[in-house]
């Protein structure tokens, strides 16, 4: 599972008020995946993947960075040592001020440093070339 669609799934997770990681959610994952693979099996025979087509490339790229943004702030509370965050955008950021208000430090330096690791290493690779 990639990104958008485990953003998706914890989405309905949180929407049923079932915590990430507990027993309800490994029990809850499973079935949304068969009722996924079987929705995308019924498109595929009924050949619906011709109506994405109609889908501009502005309103697909409005979609994933929505769901860019919402991947960040649900991660950038557990940078700053606390638990993701779940819900809609007014929750997120609610979540992400009373985390703020206890930061753990050494949280955010090791965060920071294991993001900026990757971030270097692509960028001194981009200027080898």
């Amino acid at each position: 599972m990639d990104a958008a669609p485990a953003a998706i799934a914890g989405a309905a997770l949180a929407s049923l008020g079932i915590e990430s990681g507990s027993v309800d959610a490994l029990r809850y994952i499973p079935v949304i995946a068969l009722f996924v693979g079987l929705w995308l099996l019924l498109f595929y025979f009924l050949k619906a993947g011709k109506l994405v087509t109609f889908i501009s490339t502005p309103v697909m790229g409005g979609f994933i960075s929505g769901i860019a943004l919402t991947i960040i702030l649900m991660q950038i509370p557990k940078i700053m040592g606390g638990k993701s965050g779940s819900g809609e955008l007014p929750e997120l950021l609610k979540h992400l001020y009373e985390t703020a208000l206890h930061i753990n430090w050494v949280s955010v330096g090791l965060g920071v440093g294991a993001l900026a690791i990757p971030v270097s290493y692509t960028h001194l690779r981009a200027h080898e070339t």
